[in-house]
Order: structure tokens, then sequence, then C-alpha cells
């Protein structure tokens, strides 16, 4: 199955490494440092996530960045991550200073809406258990 990628721009890629690490447990793959500025690649399932440092993106991409760059915003992105374990994961994520946006069940599943320190958003997506068949 082919993976697949999700690049975000971030204003502290070696604090967003260890909150992501921290607060759900998701591995780094790799990190490297160019002109001063720290990159990481953490896997998250079946898709990888690029961090890339605000200063990069506004020296390197202006052209195909959002205008809020200019200003010190962060663009939005939504990380949607499926766990078993719902519950725990949002009491541990608020422990590193993630907002509870909103939690409801739609039919098949059980879903928080979070944000991360950078205002991304953050879905955590568990399914339910099937009905029994009678």
């Amino acid at each position: 199955m082919p993976r697949s990628y999700l690049t975000v721009t971030v204003k502290d890629v070696p604090a967003t490494i260890q909150f992501y690490r921290d607060a759900f447990g998701i591995p780094v793959n790799q990190t490297r440092s160019e002109d001063g500025l720290e990159f990481a690649q953490l896997d998250v399932g079946q898709t990888v996530l690029y961090l890339l440092p605000v200063e990069w993106s506004r020296r390197n991409m202006a052209w195909r960045e959002p205008p809020a760059l200019a200003d010190d915003r962060v663009p939005h992105v939504r990380l949607s991550i499926p766990t078993t374990g719902l519950g725990i994961m949002v009491q541990t994520a608020t422990w590193f200073g993630v907002v509870l946006v909103d939690e409801h069940m739609t039919g098949l599943e059980h879903v928080a809406c979070l944000r991360d320190p950078d205002g991304f958003l953050i879905e955590l997506r568990s399914k339910l258990p099937a009905a029994d068949a009678t």
C-alpha cells in the first residue's frame, strides 16, 4: 500500500517533534539540519509527516505558501490519527498542552478534535465496536 505524505510548517521543529512523540507516541524517522534550521520526518501509520520550519518556507517557498506566513501565523492543517485508545490518548495529549475542541460519535467512529500548541487541528478516530447481529 502506498504511503501518503503530509507537510506542515511549524514555528519550532524540535518542540513539535517532542510534542508529537510525547503526546501521541509518534516515532521520529529522520531529522536533519540545513542552514541552521531543523527538519523532521515522522511516521504516522501509513502517512509520513514532514515538519518544515517557518523560516525555511518563507525563504524557499514564498510563491507557494499562503500570505499568513508573512505575519508569523502558521497555515492550518488537519492531521487524522487512528487509535484504539481514544480516551487515554486525549487525556495524555491534554497534559502536553492540547486543547479539546470537540468530541462526538458518528455512526461508525468515536471522534475527538484537538488543537496542538501550533494551532493545528488533530482528529483522533476510534472505530466503534460492531453491534451484535441477532
